[in-house]
């Protein structure tokens, strides 16, 4: 059954209390910043967030279910990594099944309704971003008795406090996460889907760590469903043992329309553009080994070499694209203007109908286009 928003109703008698569910790092931050915002529209409200409301020496899953059992509205702090998370799903659940007439609230950063999944899809959604939030503010009023703000004041409350809580959540939304397998996999499946995005705050994701990992290129080869493209150096990691089984069946994808378009840097660039991407005085040679590593993995596999491209230029970046995510780390230079280590790098994810995610699908097929096939 589908509990929207002002379809379920506390009693008139009942205090207005507010359960703020989270999991990961960016949810818990929106949480915080929540259970103080909250309270300066609505004096009497209550709100219970966990990392806030729970004492020192007091068993955590005791006092949250106790929670889960005296609150009536529960705002689940949505974000593209944690939108399955069974703990979330475990707290609404808990909270539907305790509260006579709960009213249950999944809030979007960075995410939209459609790109949810699981159970939290069957509660009416709410995108952070004003006007959203304003109708969820107006649906809140209503459950107030006494306190009840006329219209034409709470709208003039909102308008005065709604700058602070953006700036204040768009921080939050920059906050880095831990590359682990699922958070990189929501994010992957959460951003590559296609389709005008009606929020612009939390459309990405930072992770501290992890970008050309073995685990990172394994979420992002098994949930490419259209294409997967690839900036790299020399993509050495990609043809090996632990992703053969990609390439064994990719003349099946190809056949069925999929696109996969793979950039080595040219083992003949210029001087100047070998030096400034590798401190080794070996890298043409590493490079040429990882080209004809490729071409072996390819040919063995009966895969077109056309799939591969050289370039010859400087890089400012390195970058994957999954569908419509584009998960990419900008080139960090040593004191002597030589490019550093990629393997395990800080990288972000975005969306690639976001501005700059569409600029660098558009400067990957330029660059694609100007690139020369493996021999």
């Amino acid at each position: 059954m589908d509990f929207k928003i002002g379809q379920m109703v506390m009693s008139e008698d009942e205090q207005l209390k507010l359960f703020l569910s989270w999991s990961g790092e960016r949810s818990k931050l929106l949480a915080k910043e929540l259970s103080k915002w909250f309270p300066k529209i609505f004096p009497s409200i209550e709100t219970w967030m966990s990392e806030e409301s729970i004492s020192k020496g007091k068993r955590w899953y005791d006092e949250i279910l106790n929670a889960l059992k005296e609150y009536h509205i529960g705002i689940m702090c949505i974000t593209p990594e944690n939108y399955d998370a069974p703990w979330m799903v475990f707290e609404a659940g808990i909270l539907h099944a305790s509260s006579k007439k709960p009213l249950i609230c999944p809030l979007l950063l960075g995410i939209e309704p459609e790109e949810i999944e699981g159970p939290l899809t069957n509660f009416q959604s709410t995108i952070f971003e004003k006007n959203d939030l304003f109708r969820l503010i107006k649906c809140l009023n209503e459950k107030l008795k006494e306190n009840k703000i006329n219209e034409e004041d709470l709208k003039a409350k909102f308008e005065k406090l709604w700058p602070h809580l953006r700036a204040r959540v768009e921080e939050v939304s920059k906050t880095k996460i831990a590359a682990d397998t699922e958070s990189v996999s929501n994010v992957i499946r959460a951003l590559s889907k296609s389709g005008f995005s009606k929020t612009a705050i939390g459309r990405h994701a930072l992770f501290s760590t992890g970008f050309e990992s073995h685990l990172f290129y394994t979420e992002a080869l098994n949930l490419a469903k259209k294409r997967i493209y690839f900036l790299g150096r020399k993509n050495r990691k990609l043809f090996d043992k632990e992703h053969h089984d990609f390439f064994r069946k990719l003349n099946d994808k190809l056949r069925n329309g999929f696109d996969i378009k793979i950039l080595f840097l040219d083992p003949e660039a210029p001087k100047t553009v070998l030096q400034s991407a590798h401190k080794d005085e070996d890298f043409p040679e590493q490079l040429s080994y990882c080209i004809n590593k490729a071409k072996r993995v390819l040919k063995r596999n009966g895969i077109d070499f056309s799939i591969c491209r050289k370039y010859q230029f400087h890089r400012t970046m390195e970058l994957v694209v999954i569908d419509h995510a584009i998960a990419y780390s900008p080139i960090l230079f040593d004191e002597k203007d030589r490019a550093k280590r990629m393997t395990k790098a800080p990288f972000t994810i975005i969306n690639t109908e976001s501005e700059y995610g569409n600029q660098l699908l558009q400067d990957f097929l330029v660059k694609w286009e100007n690139a020369k096939i493996i021999d």
